[in-house]
């Protein structure tokens, strides 16, 4: 009983020092023409959308900021963000990114378990096949509902 006291107490800590240690950054790419925003990312919740200002805006917010690997580019082409759990204590982190684009961007994204949100978005959207069921969350309903359309790939 003293071992599963002494691990309760030390996973209300760890949940303590998770909710304390976060890092916050914005990302600005000024463009000059219509470029692509490649966003690469597993496990974390992303919030996508437009407006029509000449620049890419991307709000990280990182829990326990160790956790991560970040990366990000710019070239004449586009603007190309990477984030990767690190091994082991990776799994401690969560991550939030709002991504603002102007309505020219082509967006491409590689998601691996993300939480997508799309706000103010208008046009196609393709969704590949794939085995793992597509967790679906209306606006402003905080509870995922299975739907019987596929995932994205990662």
């Amino acid at each position: 009983m003293q071992q599963i006291n002494k691990l309760n107490e030390l996973a209300q800590t760890v949940a303590t020092l998770s909710s304390i240690v976060r890092r916050a950054q914005t990302y600005q790419f000024f463009l000059t023409r219509p470029a692509t925003f490649y966003l690469d990312v597993e496990g974390a919740e992303v919030r996508l959308a437009r407006h029509a200002l000449p620049y890419i805006k991307v709000d990280v917010q990182l829990q326990m900021p160790f956790a991560w690997r970040l990366a990000t580019d710019q070239d004449e082409y586009g603007v190309y963000i990477v984030a990767r759990r690190r091994q082991v204590i990776g799994e401690l982190g969560d991550a939030q990114f709002a991504v603002q684009v102007p309505h020219s961007t082509d967006v491409q994204l590689k998601l691996a378990n993300v939480r997508l949100v799309f706000e103010e978005v208008s046009g196609a959207f393709a969704l590949p096949p794939s085995a793992e069921p597509l967790q679906i969350t209306a606006p402003g309903d905080p509870r995922p509902a299975d739907a019987s359309r596929p995932q994205l790939d990662s």
